[in-house]
């Protein structure tokens, strides 16, 4: 438990629907210490609204990136978590960028910053000539831990230069009571497939509806179902088009979570083609892999990022190389055939679900990193963190002069007298 001091969260959204990940997440940790959310985008909760109780625990503040960059106000802050929230533990960064964002956080507040690395934030921002170095920044902060949510994300980010005990993989979970899986019975030859996912290159939608012709043309009636949206969106209809399947291609947009889960339960099949894009993004483990197993649905996925951690080859669905969309076929067509095996396999993927992503069991294994964290960092002698920290906020430490101290010592004076600080 991490009882002495809080872990503060940056996160770009409370919460996000673009990644629900993220608030399991901290639902997960909510019991587990004292935790505060520090948001960029608002404080409306995601989800439907009897979700929004799951982060009671978790009290939420807007801030702005610009706050973060400058001294004065980074010193605010951290003075007024600490007067509030009491000493800090650990500043979590979810997401990568949030990551580097923290650091002139965790260096006033004086505690380890985490980031927690999700896909293309480690595949393409760690070279990238504008956001290269504020990682390598990130990585020279003292006691600064790298959590990846795949194994490959790990793997790159010890390529840039994390050291080994401060890169681990944590996996996001899945609340298995909020997705219970419906009781499915064999039915004819007919598929209904789910994909779920943004309409962009990664996800891999064109070489989907390229799988799902020659499926609709052997099982009139089947249907695929896009759940998303996206710059792809207009192209990917007249593919549909073109390939006489547009009438069985459904783009549903953007649906509420509760929704797309009662939509998954009646999927047979879930879909999830990704692929490495032109600028080199690659995909953790996709959330809709995730909960699609955890609706005992059987996926028909490539070999791609950290898919093959949740997806079993011929136990839990099947893995076919990146755009290859006979391969894709062939698999989809071979579960239209046998509607036994598909509740068998779902049932394993449910089982998989249960064993290694559950969320109340990666809530705890986070817990432990962040204790981890926050144990290596107060091993670090005072000065050796200094000199580390003068390393990883050089820029801040050259602007921290007369002004600034001033404003600060101003804003303070009229903080004691509204009465918000003593």
């Amino acid at each position: 438990m991490l009882t002495d001091g809080v872990v503060v969260h940056l996160i770009s959204h409370a919460f996000g629907p673009s990644h629900p990940g993220i608030y399991r997440t901290l639902c997960s940790v909510a019991g587990s210490g004292r935790h505060v959310v520090l948001s960029f985008g608002g404080s409306a909760p995601y989800g439907p609204a009897d979700e929004a109780p799951a982060t009671a625990a978790l009290p939420v503040h807007q801030v702005e990136h610009r706050h973060l960059k400058r001294p004065w106000r980074v010193a605010h802050l951290a003075m007024g978590l600490r007067q509030r929230y009491g000493r800090v533990a650990a500043v979590v960064g979810h997401l990568g960028n949030n990551g580097w964002r923290a650091v002139p956080l965790g260096w006033r507040a004086d505690a380890p910053v985490v980031a927690i690395f999700h896909g293309t934030d480690a595949m393409v921002g760690l070279d990238s000539s504008e956001y290269g170095w504020r990682y390598q920044r990130l990585f020279q902060a003292p006691g600064s831990t790298a959590l990846c949510v795949a194994e490959h994300l790990t793997r790159r980010v010890l390529e840039a230069g994390v050291p080994p005990d401060r890169a681990a993989t944590f996996h996001l979970g899945i609340d298995l009571a909020e997705y219970e899986p419906p009781e499915r019975a064999p039915h004819g030859s007919t598929l209904r497939v789910a994909l779920v996912g943004r309409l962009m290159p990664v996800k891999g939608h064109a070489t989907a509806l390229r799988a799902f012709a020659g499926v609709a043309r052997a099982r009139p009636g089947s249907i695929l179902e896009l759940f998303g949206e996206g710059e792809l969106e207009p192209s990917l209809r007249r593919l549909a088009g073109e390939l006489g399947v547009a009438d069985s291609v459904h783009f549903r947009g953007v649906v509420p979570v509760d929704v797309l889960r009662q939509e998954l339960s009646r999927a047979d099949v879930a879909l999830q083609p990704s692929q490495i894009d032109p600028q080199g993004r690659i995909e953790g483990i996709p959330n809709a892999t995730l909960e699609a197993m955890a609706l005992a649905l059987p996926v028909v996925a490539t070999r791609h990022g950290g898919i093959p951690e949740a997806v079993r080859d011929g136990e839990t669905g099947f893995l076919v190389p990146e755009r290859d969309p006979a391969a894709l076929e062939g698999r989809l067509m071979e579960l239209a055939a046998a509607p036994e095996r598909r509740l068998e396999m779902g049932r394993a993927a449910r089982k998989r679900i249960e064993e290694e992503f559950a969320l109340g069991a990666q809530g705890r294994h986070l817990s432990k990193h962040l204790e981890n964290a926050a144990r290596r960092y107060d091993e670090i002698p005072a000065d050796t963190r200094r000199r580390q920290w003068r390393l990883a906020t050089p820029g801040l430490l050259d602007r921290s002069g007369r002004r600034d101290r001033a404003r600060w010592w101003a804003l303070t004076q009229l903080n004691r007298i509204r009465g918000r600080v003593p």
